[in-house]
């Protein structure tokens, strides 16, 4: 049942086992994290020394990283796409969460979303300019170029005066099916509608305001 989805308990998102197993680590990284756990403080620096291709991460966070998929070919030198999304996630989750004592993860913001609540806190005049890396992770035609245009979001969304979380189990399934053939469509979609979304509520809460 390594694909089946499963509801997430109170909302419209749905997670896969892949979603899954990123959530119950970082939620539990997280956890800790929030509590000043040295453990948990520690794993998160030891993700970031990982190498930005993936490939390299220290062997006291291995068991945080590993994805142990039924069926893979070992003798492969490449990684799979379920393998580039765990990995993915947990490095992008260790920079996110860096310096913050408020949680970089939640359940529920997909990166349209959490990218939309971003250009209206700087002001929709500037949405173009915050959009910058939001475009070009949409248009990008392989997984290491999608996958470094979302290491600058993730640097805008984490910035000091942003400080806005997104759901990792959610990000994970986009790696995921970005990395397999007819996937992205379903990723720039996703994100498309959340992005539509987000602005819509804001715009509707804004003119009820006025």
């Amino acid at each position: 049942m390594s694909d089946q989805m499963q509801p997430e308990q109170s909302s419209k998102h749905y997670y896969s086992e892949l979603g899954w197993t990123v959530v119950r680590r970082i939620e539990s990284l997280q956890q800790g994290y929030l509590k000043d756990s040295p453990q948990a403080r520690a794993d998160l620096a030891e993700l970031r020394k990982a190498s930005q291709d993936l490939y390299v991460f220290p062997p006291s966070v291995w068991h945080l990283v590993d994805w142990d998929e039924v069926g893979r070919n070992t003798s492969s030198d490449q990684l799979t796409p379920k393998e580039q999304a765990i990995r993915g996630v947990l490095w992008l989750y260790a920079r996110h969460q860096r310096g913050r004592t408020t949680p970089m993860h939640q359940r529920g913001v997909n990166l349209g979303e959490a990218v939309s609540r971003l250009a209206w806190l700087e002001g929709m005049d500037n949405e173009k300019a915050v959009r910058r890396h939001f475009d070009a992770a949409v248009m990008a035609t392989t997984f290491s170029g999608f996958f470094n245009h979302l290491k600058g979001l993730i640097s805008q969304l984490g910035s000091t005066r942003a400080a806005i979380a997104i759901d990792y189990g959610l990000l994970a399934q986009d790696l995921y099916r970005f990395a397999i053939p007819g996937g992205k469509q379903k990723v720039t979609l996703s994100w498309a509608r959340g992005y539509a979304r987000q602005k819509n509520e804001k715009l509707e809460t804004n003119s009820q305001t006025k």
